[in-house]
């Protein structure tokens, strides 16, 4: 858990390393991305049998808005059964006051000063009262 300034941390900062175990082939990767940016040094990686570490390209990047994703296109299948790691190396998102994603809420509040706490909210459900 962090404190926030509200009036300067309206985002939060990240990397990410994720590990993807593909039950069916595909050259489709889809993510929640809401309120999410993703760097554009974003990789798929896999290990050969040899330790090698081999790139999988992404060749394109579909923002769906109205769903919440995105879709990284590839140049070439992920084989079944096999795993995988996408690597993203920054991203920004945006700090929501209250509900859902990476939230804040008003910790205390003397006069004109305020302090936020800031987590997921369920979370801060059950260390704060909302």
């Amino acid at each position: 858990m962090q404190v926030l300034d509200p009036l300067v941390s309206s985002e939060f900062y990240g990397a990410a390393v994720i590990d993807v175990d593909v039950i069916k082939e595909t050259d489709t990767i889809t993510l929640h991305a809401k309120d999410l940016t993703l760097d554009v040094e974003t990789q798929v990686q896999y290990e050969t049998t040899d330790g090698d570490i081999k790139e999988v390209p992404i060749v394109d990047r579909i923002t769906d808005e109205e769903h919440e994703m995105i879709h990284f296109k590839l140049e070439s299948s992920l084989s079944e059964n096999s795993s995988y790691q996408i690597r993203i190396p920054q991203f920004v998102g945006k700090v929501r006051n209250g509900g859902f994603g990476y939230s804040r809420i008003l910790a205390e509040s003397y006069g004109d000063d305020e302090s936020y706490v800031s987590g997921k909210p369920e979370r801060l459900r059950s260390q704060y009262t909302l």
